[in-house]
């Protein structure tokens, strides 16, 4: 009768283990601080993506990214963001948390590119599926295909195949400046302005718009969260290849804030 006791006693010890280690709740699972590699990867054309904190992907028609943010190695965490349309003919650019792609698109039987500029951290689009070419002034919007590009701190500038200069900007807070003569006056249209047009450029001038584009900033002014700085596009004219540009003030925003 004693063995008996002992082992019913164990048994029941055991039993009550198992039930608390059941009841107990499982430990917590840590936030992802990398990104994970996955098929369809698309590099960028300013070269940043491709690494564990940031990467870009495109899947079943759609662009994915995934970049790691924080304040300090401690408080970095990883996001996964759907962005939108992706077509064999699209192409990327991603400067800081800003990721700006085109979608091959026809209309009115001609393909043409759409651009987007989306936040990958907040989600926030600056533009969306828009022409390449803003309106200016009393001309309308219009169509036209990315022939080249550059990005700086939340400003965007694009060479068209039909020889259109445009800077687009998440938050401009200011009129844009001329720097030189440019073909005709500026007039924003919201967050894009075009800078110029040379529909009449041959292949030459076109390469030499796009090799000579340069987007930069002298310095800013602010904190830690918001940074007004001038945002400067300069480029060469193509038909006298003399140095133009444009200088637009920028309010740029920490993701994280």
């Amino acid at each position: 009768m004693t063995s008996k006791r002992v082992i019913s006693t164990a048994l029941a010890a055991v039993a009550a283990g198992a039930i608390v280690l059941a009841g107990a709740a499982a430990p917590a699972m840590a936030a992802s601080k990398t990104c994970a590699k996955h098929p369809g990867a698309v590099l960028d054309e300013g070269f940043n993506a491709g690494n564990s904190r940031l990467r870009a992907w495109h899947s079943k028609g759609s662009l994915y990214t995934c970049t790691v943010r924080g304040f300090s190695l401690k408080s970095d965490k990883a996001r996964t963001r759907k962005l939108g349309r992706w077509t064999s003919a699209s192409r990327l650019f991603i400067d800081g948390d800003d990721a700006s792609w085109t979608v091959r698109k026809t209309v009115g039987g001609t393909a043409v590119d759409r651009i987007s500029t989306r936040n990958m951290w907040t989600g926030i689009s600056s533009q969306s599926d828009l022409p390449l070419v803003p309106a200016s002034g009393a001309t309308l919007a219009r169509e036209a295909q990315l022939y080249g590009w550059t990005a700086y701190d939340q400003t965007l500038a694009w060479v068209t195949k039909v020889g259109d200069v445009v800077l687009a900007a998440d938050d401009p807070s200011d009129t844009p400046t001329p720097r030189g003569a440019l073909p005709a006056p500026l007039a924003p249209d919201g967050k894009r302005l075009l800078v110029a047009s040379y529909p009449t450029a041959n292949s030459l001038q076109l390469e030499a718009l796009r090799e000579s584009l340069h987007l930069f900033s002298l310095g800013g002014d602010g904190d830690e969260c918001d940074t007004v700085y001038d945002a400067t596009l300069t480029f060469v004219d193509a038909a006298t290849f003399n140095p133009l540009g444009v200088t637009w003030s920028v309010d740029s925003h920490n993701s994280l804030c």
